[in-house]
């Protein structure tokens, strides 16, 4: 199991110790996983942190986020709550799925559906430490990020 953004570090670029640019964990580089079942936002989402440094895993679906999280161990997840998904009930079942297995793993919920009090509460219930309604300030987004980084 991964541990919660462990030994993060922000780089300036052109770090004098490193070269590198932008946040580093165990790897060197901040790793985050988006998933979102619309190509589109997974894209976006995976550009904009791109260009701050970060590896970018992206997937559309439980299953394969499941997978990800297993091999690659992200430092974050960004998630859409309602994630299409035939077998389970989407973004929900992943949120309760990673809090079962991964206890420490920050996860960030961006969703459509994040406008009222009810959403609010049972994201938190489930575990999730955010949850931001689309279309969402990427600027915002990352700064929350890279609170959670620092």
């Amino acid at each position: 199991m991964p541990a919660a953004a462990d030994a993060l570090a922000y780089h300036p670029s052109g770090c004098d110790k490193c070269g590198q640019t932008g946040y580093s964990g165990r790897s060197g580089v901040f790793e985050l996983l988006v998933v979102d079942d619309e190509p589109k936002i997974r894209e976006q989402l995976q550009g904009a942190f791109d260009a701050k440094g970060c590896r970018v895993r992206t997937s559309g679906s439980v299953e394969e986020a499941l997978v990800e999280v297993s091999t690659h161990q992200p430092q974050l997840v960004l998630l859409d709550l309602k994630l299409e998904d035939e077998q389970t009930d989407g973004g929900q079942e992943l949120l309760r799925r990673l809090r079962t297995s991964w206890p420490l793993l920050p996860i960030i919920v961006v969703t459509g559906t994040c406008t009222d009090e009810a959403t609010h509460q049972t994201v938190q219930e489930l575990g999730a430490l955010e949850c931001y309604h689309k279309p969402i300030d990427l600027r915002t987004l990352q700064r929350k990020v890279f609170q959670l980084a620092a």
